[in-house]
């Protein structure tokens, strides 16, 4: 019975949850046809009104339409949260199925690289990534991705230790097939849920975090319609328009939001509740 409850639980909230993310990418998709206005296209003479029936979120210091610069910026954020999250899943993935199939000195290596990432703040080595790459978005992306690695890393590397010595795996092993082969047909499939539900989670630190690196002025810059980039920006005008700290703000919020909770979700709806202990 509690484990039918949980079951329930876990596919209403999935439910929920990813029709709120699917809102925000058909947001992104459809950006060119909801913006009413071009997110670049200044009109001094129109610059910090705040939100009226022609600008819904108001405009910004050049006057911009600040929700059609909202919308466009979904397209950044979330693309740059897919790229860093498939880059990182994938090297993490691979690097944490080999530390936790072969273990040893194959463990203690890759182990010990992400304990010393993992050992510098995350904005820290970002910041550091970015000081030898140089600032903008896309090496923002890059900084982000390096950055992200460990987690899945050590999410998977786990699970695989936990799974290597299954009968299933003894008996591929007994058929002759190889080390490598085992580990990408047998034990990486079997940790698909895992993979799954911390990507979703992931979107989420991506998109925040990429959102960060535009606000402290290295990744996204003016005029970019990006909403960490959107906050930067706004903050000689926080007193005078708060919407221009709002808007940008509550789009970060709620799609990162979005994004973990939906995470959460798939892991009550993918995983065992045994295994989510």
């Amino acid at each position: 019975m509690a484990r039918l409850g949980i079951g329930i639980y876990g596919a209403r909230s999935t439910a929920i949850w990813l029709a709120a993310t699917l809102v925000v990418i058909t947001i992104a998709i459809c950006a060119p046809w909801l913006a009413p206005c071009d997110p670049y296209e200044a009109h001094l003479e129109r610059a910090l009104l705040g939100p009226s029936r022609e600008h819904w979120f108001g405009t910004d210091e050049y006057g911009r339409d600040v929700f059609s610069r909202i919308v466009h910026g979904a397209r950044i954020s979330l693309r740059a949260g897919f790229v860093s999250v498939s880059t990182s899943c994938g090297i993490g993935t691979v690097l944490g199925g080999l530390a936790g199939y072969f273990g040893g000195k194959t463990d203690g290596f890759i182990m010990r690289l992400m304990d010393g990432i993992m050992a510098i703040p995350s904005l820290v080595l970002a910041a550091a990534v970015l000081a030898v790459l140089g600032t903008g978005l896309e090496n923002g992306i890059t900084a982000v991705s390096l950055v992200l690695i460990p987690d899945y890393a050590r999410t998977i590397r786990a699970r695989v230790t936990a799974i290597r010595n299954a009968q299933y795996i003894e008996a591929a092993r007994s058929l002759g097939n190889s080390e490598l082969r085992i580990v990408g047909r047998h034990i990486l499939p079997n940790t698909a849920p895992l993979i799954i539900t911390r990507a979703a989670a992931g979107m989420s630190t991506a998109i925040v975090d990429t959102a960060a690196l535009g606000f402290l002025g290295l990744g996204a810059t003016a005029p970019t319609a990006e909403w960490g980039a959107m906050l930067a920006g706004a903050r000689t005008y926080a007193f005078l328009s708060p919407h221009l700290l709002l808007f940008p703000g509550l789009a970060i919020t709620v799609t990162g939001l979005s994004f973990n909770l939906l995470g959460d979700a798939l892991s009550k709806a993918l995983i065992p509740p045994q295994n989510l202990s």
